[in-house]
């Protein structure tokens, strides 16, 4: 009896079990027997082959399948997918896999016991292609990143008492079907089973209590809000050549763009995700980082005309895939993959699509495109490719040419007219060019492209941005920027451009609530530039103390750059401690040497500490500065502050002849860009008022004070501190600019608090600095 039961032990093992199936060999066998003959020989040969180099034993073959068993649940799925990868090659076998972890009992030739029983029906349920693992197989690979999974859910197997979870194994050759495309032999858990266990939860919540239930329906809500958000990583380039990048690159980009049709999401922004491009971090850990609950990756193999997408929407939480897809199109499809993508995500996340979201997601069916249109699709994906990481006036004009090819092969395709005009209006500003003529032609392109697609929310965007920048028709640049975003709801640049636009008429809650919108989705926990933005927000709503933090926070993660020193060096200025605010400024030009807002800021600091020499000495490096600037209607306003610290040195002829030049200039550069307004800066209004007031021209001096005050260049510290204004601050009229820009600060004050205090998304990094608690 004991010799019995020792035997009997010996005989168990756990195993990882892998069954295999050829998917109609019976039909083959009877339509090609010599044809079907050869098949059996290789899968055999396959199998023998992939079986030994990863350990395991092959138990038994059964006509036209086998059973395996390996020592490790790792070596069975290298195995399966070693064989898969090689049946999908010409002369293809359509295999299915089904690998379980279970026990396995042989006696003599025979083998049987549960795990042979599960991992058969779990190859059942597999189609051609494709490898099916059980969650016991799962919970021991999912944290293999370069294992992908596909949750496929929970089934109610023959023989099997219980509900098993089963998961996908994804490749770019594997095989994932739909669970509605599953062989019928198998029961779905999610039908009655699951309408039953819900009754009875119900009931059990019904029993526990009211206030169980409400608190429930709270958390749900919560999480209803969060799991609408998603991240799109750059999908991977698998094609040959790797100067294919830019394809890959602007597929995921304009992915991107089709969620953020849908303002049910809320999809974090091309800039933030960019930086995971070949990132080795785990999902989770990219979830957390970007504060989203969905993560959508893939890949991208383009070959000749035809292109293979492969899409994975991954649940960040449980770090499982719940849905995936393959496409298999001709590059003339290119479009309607996007769009198809977007759709689906949608429905898995249960995200509302309105009819018009819808519309704008796909256009309507299109017809097939000509090869013309991809090939203007393919020079608009290089040249905006150089436009995002543009560095010199050459990386522009590049751009600019291959656009210009794309228009040329293409002259209907609206998206280029928009890449144009950007890198017109955005780009070649910064090479001397007179703004007037980049200014005109962006505007008139932007026409052009909302003239060809009425729904190109980045046509509209560029438009309303040229007429909100330069002043020129409020009322269009309005309805333009809200035709952006009803068309776009998630684009972060919609967002801040049209909130920036609302508070600048007076619509402080609404444009409050789209700037920060703008910052948790454009921006994640590990880029300097949220911090950054967050400090802006609270020093402006004079929260100094948790702007300081932030603004700390950004230069602890990027130390080597200026603008987080400079941000904290106008907090101490604003705060009377000029001593630390020059000390900040200074490490700020050492960073970045020749940055002008930090030249006039020592100057400033040294102007209010009364030491006029350094001031004098920082204000006088624009005029080497100023040599670099080919474009006459282009000068830096350091004249008037020079001219005044020479007055209080006691040369008030060379402080006049100063004041004078900077007065010619301000009123040069004002009637060469009249009819199409300056650059974003309305710095020379402030520079023409207060000139003006320090002359004695105490009207003009009013009249550009009061367009300054409009266009929301200057802030009350400046209306309190300037000297410059002395002669001017005790008119009825300066004071009632002052009062009328007081009113609408404290009103966007009072809107960013608002927000802030009510917001729900904002991330647990932020709440943990600036002190607010969590809202459930």
């Amino acid at each position: 009896m004991t010799g019995e039961t020792n035997q009997s032990v010996s005989n168990r093992k756990l195993a990882a079990i892998m069954f295999t199936d050829i998917v109609g060999y019976t039909s083959l066998m009877q339509q090609d027997e010599t044809l079907a003959l050869k098949t059996i020989e290789r899968h055999r040969s396959t199998i023998e082959k992939y079986t030994r180099k990863y350990h395991g034993e092959i138990l038994h073959y059964y006509g036209d399948g086998s059973l395996s068993i390996f020592p490790s649940a790792f070596e069975a799925v290298e195995s399966a997918l070693e064989i898969q990868k090689e049946l999908t090659q010409e002369p293809k076998i359509p295999l299915r896999i089904g690998i379980h972890l279970g026990d396995v009992k042989q006696q003599g030739k025979a083998v049987f016991g549960d795990g042979i029983n599960m991992a058969s029906r779990i190859e059942s349920m597999a189609v051609a292609g494709s490898i099916f693992i059980t969650d016991a197989i799962y919970h021991i690979i999912k944290n293999q990143s370069e294992i992908r999974t596909v949750a496929l859910g929970d089934f109610q197997l023959k023989n099997v008492d219980y509900p098993v979870s089963v998961y996908a194994l994804t490749t770019d050759y594997l095989t994932v079907p739909k669970r509605r495309d599953l062989p019928g032999r198998i029961n779905s858990f999610s039908s009655t089973s699951r309408w039953a266990v819900s009754i009875a939860v119900i009931v059990v919540l019904i029993v526990a209590g009211l206030a169980i239930g409400r608190f429930l329906l709270d958390e749900k809500i919560r999480l209803d809000i969060l799991d609408k958000s998603i991240a799109v990583l750059p999908f991977e380039n698998l094609s040959n050549d790797s100067e294919q990048d830019y394809f890959s690159d602007g597929i995921t980009e304009d992915i991107i763009n089709h969620l953020a049709k849908i303002e049910a999401l809320k999809v974090k922004s091309r800039t933030t995700t960019a930086q995971y491009k070949n990132a080795t971090k785990t999902i989770p850990v990219i979830g957390h980082e970007l504060g989203v609950a969905y993560i959508l990756e893939g890949s991208i193999r383009k070959i000749e005309n035809t292109v293979r997408i492969v899409a994975q929407l991954i649940d960040v939480k449980n770090d499982t895939h719940i849905w995936t897809e393959t496409y298999d199109r001709e590059m003339i499809e290119i479009f309607d993959i996007q769009s198809d993508i977007a759709v689906e995500i949608a429905k898995v996340l249960e995200a509302k699509l309105t009819s018009e979201e819808r519309r704008h997601i796909t256009g309507g069916r299109r017809q097939k495109m000509r090869h013309s249109e991809i090939t203007a699709y393919d020079l608009l994906l290089r040249a905006r490719r150089i436009w995002r990481k543009w560095n010199d006036e050459q990386d522009l004009q590049n751009a600019l040419q291959l656009v210009e090819e794309s228009i040329k092969m293409d002259p209907g395709f609206a998206r280029a007219y928009v890449l144009k005009g950007n890198i017109l209006h955005y780009g070649m500003r910064e090479f001397g060019v007179p703004n007037q003529v980049w200014i005109s032609e962006a505007l008139e392109l932007a026409n052009k492209a909302i003239s060809l697609d009425s729904m190109l929310s980045g046509a509209y965007l560029l438009k309303g941005s040229i007429l909100s920048d330069h002043s020129m028709d409020s009322e269009e640049a309005f309805r333009n920027l809200r035709k952006a975003h009803y068309l776009e709801p998630g684009n972060p640049e919609v967002l801040q451009s049209f909130g920036n636009f609302q508070m600048r008429i007076g619509n402080y809650e609404k444009g409050a609530i789209r700037i920060i919108q703008s910052i948790e989705r454009q921006y994640s926990i590990i880029d300097p530039e949220y911090f950054l933005r967050w400090g802006s927000i609270y020093q402006m709503i004079n929260e100094f103390e948790t702007a300081e933090k932030l603004y700390q926070k950004a230069i602890s993660m990027a130390p080597g750059w200026s603008s987080p020193y400079y941000r904290l060096g106008m907090l101490y200025r604003y705060q009377g401690d000029l001593e630390t605010s020059e000390a900040t400024f200074i490490k700020a030009l050492e960073l970045s040497p020749f940055d002008q807002q930090t030249i006039d800021a020592i100057g400033w600091v040294n102007l209010q500490a009364g030491d006029m020499d350094d001031a004098a000495k920082y204000w006088s490096m624009y005029e080497e500065i100023e040599r670099q600037y080919s474009d006459e209607t282009q000068y830096l306003p350091f004249r008037h502050r020079l001219g005044y610290v020479l007055m209080l040195q006691g040369d008030s002829i060379a402080a006049r002849e100063l004041m004078q030049e900077q007065l010619s200039l301000d009123l040069e550069r004002h009637q060469n860009l009249r009819g199409y307004g300056v650059w974003m800066n309305k710095g020379y209004f402030y520079d023409l008022a207060v000139t003006n007031a320090f002359l004695g021209n105490k009207m003009e001096a009013l009249a550009w004070l009061d367009s300054t005050s409009q266009s929301g260049f200057i802030n009350s510290w400046y209306l309190e501190n300037d000297p410059l204004l002395n002669n001017i601050r005790d008119d009825i009229e300066f004071k009632r600019i002052k009062n009328d820009f007081e009113n609408r600060q404290q009103g966007q004050i009072s809107a960013f608090k608002k927000v802030i205090d009510e917001s729900q998304n904002l991330s647990r990094e932020l709440r943990i600095i600036t002190g607010q608690k969590e809202i459930l």
